[in-house]
């Protein structure tokens, strides 16, 4: 899977990525947190949520599995709620 091409992953000064509607159907700005942030951008090319998941745990000391799988299991899920999730 990756993000849609009609969302736009933007940078704000904070660091946090935002999905910007293009051409989308969805017609909002979705902001996010942190762990959020760092799955949308491990979005941008093709992934899998286990791919996600096994980045989150290795480069984030402390961050248990089990966290990691739920919490890209949920921003996966909101993606796809407005369509911005392609595969």
């Amino acid at each position: 899977m990756r993000l849609n091409a009609d969302y736009i992953v933007y940078d704000e000064e904070e660091g946090s990525y935002i999905p910007v509607t293009n051409k989308a159907p969805f017609k909002d700005i979705v902001r996010n947190d942190g762990t959020a942030a760092y799955v949308i951008e491990n979005l941008v090319d093709e992934t899998t949520a286990s791919n996600i998941v096994n980045k989150m745990v290795s480069e984030f000391a402390g961050f248990s599995r089990k966290t990691a799988e739920h919490d890209v299991a949920n921003v996966i899920y909101r993606l796809h709620e407005i369509g911005a999730l392609v595969g």
